[in-house]
C-alpha cells in the first residue's frame, strides 16, 4: 500500500486529535467505524469526501462523485 500511495503521490491524513473529537461529537448515522474516522477528518480539515455512497453526506459535509 505504501509503494502505491508513493508511485500515485497520492495524499494520506494521519488522525489526529481533532479528528478524534469530531468524531466523538457525530449523530450515530451509521456505525461503519472506518466512515465515521474518513467523515470525522473532513469535518475537522474542512474538505470535501469522495465517495459514492450517500451517508456521509447526511453529516452535513460535502461528497463529491
Amino acid at each position: 500500500m505504501d509503494s502505491y500511495v508513493a508511485r500515485t503521490e497520492l495524499a494520506t491524513l494521519p488522525i489526529r486529535l481533532a479528528d478524534k473529537l469530531s468524531l466523538s461529537m457525530l449523530p450515530e448515522i451509521h456505525k461503519d467505524p472506518l466512515d465515521r474516522i474518513l467523515v470525522a477528518q473532513r469535518i475537522s480539515e474542512g474538505i470535501p469526501l469522495v465517495t459514492k455512497d450517500e451517508r456521509p453526506g447526511l453529516h452535513g459535509i460535502q461528497t463529491i462523485w
